[in-house]
């Protein structure tokens, strides 16, 4: 086990990276964050931080000079650098995980290998893969054609209603691999976030209910609105993922819940995630001390929702006008303000969050819901 004192390593320096890093400092260890972004939100709460890409083989070797052990809080990080990190130090998911759900079509073929219901889909390598889909007989309309890599938060993503349009669609994505996503008729969708490694075991947070605008993650309800055979279903296929790979770290799956009763996994990320910031303020422990805590090889913590929660994000549309009034946000004693220390406020980017806590899950969203709304008509 890595003792307090020893410095652990960050890949990648966004709000996630920041969460991670106050956690681990909270425990009594030391950060260093690597990102090219100089003014990354993780960098300020950090002890060290390195700069620059993640392929300067200098970078990589100041990095591992420094730290103990290492773990990411996005998913891009380059699979040379995993790999050869992962040969030096503990490196929390380790790269093979981090490989497949870096492309989602590895990772729907990884599910649907492990017998996991996932939306139908085709995915494309090149201009004869969509050809020969054109001349064939599959009906995957409508959907949406997404990116293989480098898609998230709505981005790289392009709905299309017939082979025309997804013909134009693919010129415009660029030509680069792509999947081809049956659009099916939902009634929920709800993540599952766990955390451990084979040896401790894993925990499980409550299932999360999740609403999204323009496929960027709005609000976040838990516990979950659902039969709880849904959890116990949730919580057997994320326990067959992690199992599968030999999981280490924290583990989001999404999931579909379609009209039909069906549970569909949507996708994976292999990090803390958007829909589990309720977990900060909410279950005792939250999803970065879990990563902080598998990372130096701690059994995860058991969480207890006390209550219910609700979040919703803030983009950096509230913040058009000038620095909004969180006066609003402050003044509901039941609410909780997160604020990422970025920069830079654009439309689309995720500058902050707001939990709040209550009774009841209904009540929580109303509260969340009715200060997210003052805040916009103060801002507007």
């Amino acid at each position: 086990m890595i003792l307090p004192g020893k410095t652990l390593g960050i890949l990648g320096g966004g709000q996630l990276g920041r969460y991670a890093a106050i956690s681990a400092r909270t425990m009594g260890y030391r950060i260093c964050t690597w990102d090219p972004d100089p003014e990354s939100p993780a960098a300020k709460v950090s002890d060290y931080h390195i700069q620059g890409e993640f392929l300067s083989a200098s970078l990589r070797e100041e990095f591992l000079s420094i730290v103990s052990a290492a773990t990411l809080e996005f998913e891009n990080i380059p699979s040379e650098l995993m790999d050869h990190l992962s040969r030096s130090i503990r490196l929390s998911p380790g790269p093979r995980a981090v490989m497949v759900f870096q492309d989602r079509v590895l990772e729907k073929e990884f599910l649907n290998s492990l017998g996991i219901p996932t939306a139908p889909y085709q995915s494309f390598r090149g201009g004869e893969d969509l050809s020969s889909f054109e001349s064939g007989k599959r009906d995957l309309f409508p959907g949406i054609l997404k990116r293989s890599r480098w898609g998230y938060d709505g981005k790289g993503q392009i709905p299309v209603r017939n082979p025309e349009e997804l013909r134009a669609a693919y010129l415009l994505m660029g030509s680069v691999p792509c999947l081809l996503e049956k659009r099916v008729s939902l009634e929920k969708e709800v993540s599952l976030i766990l955390s451990g490694d084979r040896k401790n075991g894993y925990a499980f947070f409550p299932l999360v209910e999740n609403i999204h605008i323009n496929g960027i993650l709005h609000t976040s309800v838990s516990p979950a609105s659902v039969d709880p055979k849904i959890f116990d279903m949730a919580r057997e296929l994320g326990l067959l993922i992690a199992n599968s790979l030999s999981y280490e770290g924290v583990l989001t799956v999404e999931f579909f819940l379609d009209s039909q009763g069906n549970i569909l996994v949507n996708e994976l990320a292999p990090r803390p995630h958007n829909s589990g910031h309720f977990t900060i303020d909410s279950c005792g422990v939250s999803q970065f001390a879990q990563q902080i805590r598998v990372l130096v090889g701690a059994p995860p913590a058991i969480p207890v929702l006390s209550g219910a929660a609700a979040m919703v994000n803030l983009l950096g549309d509230l913040w058009e006008k000038g620095d909004p009034d969180f006066s609003v946000a402050l003044s509901s004693p039941s609410a909780r303000l997160h604020l990422y220390g970025k920069k830079d406020a654009r439309a689309g980017r995720k500058m902050g969050h707001i939990t709040v806590l209550g009774e009841s899950g209904e009540k929580s969203l109303a509260e969340a819901l009715r200060i997210y709304q003052k805040l916009h008509a103060k801002s507007s």
